[in-house]
């Protein structure tokens, strides 16, 4: 499979990496299925110490 990959027979689909403060869009995609996958989201950087 990962010769698949790095040959560029496999193109995976990529979710954006979304903030935690847009967490309420990243719940409307998943809800009307415009995601296939996992969608990311990492914390806001001003609570990151």
């Amino acid at each position: 499979m990962f010769n698949l990959f790095l040959n560029g027979t496999v193109n995976p689909e990529l979710a954006p990496v979304l903030p935690m403060s847009q967490i309420a869009e990243a719940h409307r995609k998943l809800e009307f299925g415009e995601l296939s996958g996992k969608q990311v989201l990492i914390p806001d950087p001003l609570f990151i110490k």
